[in-house]
Parts: C-alpha cells; sequence; structure tokens
C-alpha cells in the first residue's frame, strides 16, 4: 500500500517549523526574528514611528535588534540526503537506538558514529519516506518523538478503516447467511402449502367416493331386497304343484 497521506506529510513538511521562528525556505541556523512586543516595537522603529518603548533607532541599532541567535536544537535539525541515508544503511555503517512500528508505518532512530550525527528515518510499507538528521541527541528523541506521534496517527486512521472493512464484511456476510435462511424458510413454506394443498384434494376426493360408495349401497341394498322378492315369488310358484302331505 503506497497511499501517503497529504495532511500527514503536511505535518512532517512542517517538523521543521517546530521552533519558533523557523523558516521552511531556509536551514534552521538562519530561521530567527523576533516575536513579540519586541519586534513590534523593532517595526515601529523601522517605519519611523515611535515605538511602545523609546524613540526610533538607527538602521544599523534595527539589524542588531532584530537577528538573534537560534538555540542548538533548533540550528542542528536539518532535511538528510536520500541517498546518502540509503548507502550508509548499505555499508551498515549506522546503528538502530530506537524503533517504533504501528501498521505500514515505522520510524527508526539511527546514529553515524564516525559523524556523530543523529539520523530519524520514516518508512510507510517499508519505503523511506522522509529523513532527517542531527548531531545532537535531544533534538534527535524530540524528532523521534514527534515522527511517532505522527506515525500513530496514520496508524489509527489504518486501523479504523481495517476495522470499518472488518464489520461491513461481517455484516455483508451475516446478511447472505440471513438470505440463505429466508430462501430455506420460504421453500420450506411452499412446500408445506403443496402438501396441503394435496392433502385437501385427496380428502374432497375420499369425501365424494364415500358419498357415491353410500349412494351404491343404498341402490344395491334395493336391488338385493328386490331380488329377495323375486326369489321367494318364484319358489312359491314353484311349490304350488306339489302336493300336501295330510297329518295321521
Amino acid at each position: 500500500m503506497k497511499l501517503f497521506n497529504r495532511s500527514a506529510m503536511a505535518s512532517v513538511d512542517g517538523l521543521l517549523r517546530l521552533m519558533p521562528g523557523a523558516d521552511a525556505g531556509a536551514p534552521i541556523a538562519e530561521r530567527s526574528f523576533t516575536e513579540g512586543p519586541a519586534g513590534d516595537d523593532v517595526l515601529a522603529r523601522a517605519s519611523g514611528q515611535p515605538g511602545p518603548s523609546g524613540p526610533v533607532l538607527p538602521a544599523a541599532a534595527l539589524r542588531a535588534a532584530v537577528v538573534r541567535p537560534a538555540p542548538p536544537e533548533e540550528r542542528a535539525l536539518r532535511m538528510a540526503d536520500t541517498a546518502d541515508f540509503e548507502a550508509l544503511k548499505a555499508q551498515q555503517a549506522l546503528a538502530s537506538f530506537r524503533t517504533f512500528q504501528s501498521f505500514g508505518y515505522s520510524v527508526n532512530l539511527l546514529f553515524h558514529a564516525s559523524e556523530v550525527t543523529w539520523y530519524i528515518a520514516l518508512y510507510h510499507d517499508g519505503t523511506l519516506w522522509r529523513v532527517l538528521k542531527t548531531p545532537e541527541l535531544d533534538a534527535a528523541r524530540s524528532t523521534f518523538r514527534h515522527l511517532q506521534d505522527e506515525a500513530m496517527c496514520l496508524a489509527d486512521e489504518e486501523m479504523l478503516r481495517a476495522q470499518l472493512e472488518a464489520q461491513q464484511a461481517h455484516l455483508a456476510d451475516l446478511a447472505g447467511q440471513a438470505q440463505v435462511q429466508a430462501q430455506r424458510l420460504r421453500a420450506d413454506m411452499e412446500h408445506t402449502a403443496a402438501l396441503e394443498r394435496e392433502l385437501m384434494t385427496r380428502q374432497q376426493q375420499i369425501r365424494k367416493e364415500i358419498a357415491q360408495l353410500g349412494a351404491g349401497r343404498g341402490v344395491a341394498r334395493m336391488q338385493l331386497d328386490r331380488i329377495h322378492r323375486q326369489v321367494r315369488q318364484l319358489d312359491a310358484a314353484h311349490n304350488e304343484g306339489v302336493p300336501r302331505q295330510r297329518g295321521g
């Protein structure tokens, strides 16, 4: 994954502006000017107007008042050349002292002993993103902490995205399972309804056959009775010519 967060890059670019008075276009040793009431006083004097603390000063005094040396940690921190840094790593000239990694972001604090220089490198998915250098240990520590905070913020966004993607996939899976279950229930209901319709048709047919059998039984009974009468009549007619015996 090679996507870079623009806001994060701007934040890393702003690392050199952490100290008051830093100018992104020049080395930190040259990025210093007076701010606050003293600066307002100097600007007023430069414009020829009386300042809050006294009369107008000459231009030479103005220049002397504006320029002040930056703290050592401001003068020390600079952007390092990426090719030189990669070459030092390939030569195994850098010793790693601290490493922070979260998700695809990592920060490494390395030391070049022969030049007494600290390097702070920021990586994304194993690819070098930015690297800074300083001879000051305090500046190296603070820069490492700053980049670590940046990496944690970026990783938090990545973790949130991963969680949301997992939740969405889980919900989609649950929806698929529910759809399958609904289809099974519909199939069961349709099968049950078909069986009920078949049973009702069978019961209607049985009732119809029972009615038909009942009617046929009555007819058969009537025919049987008629035949019995005919048999009795025939039997009586047949026996009419037989002499009857008298008693002794």
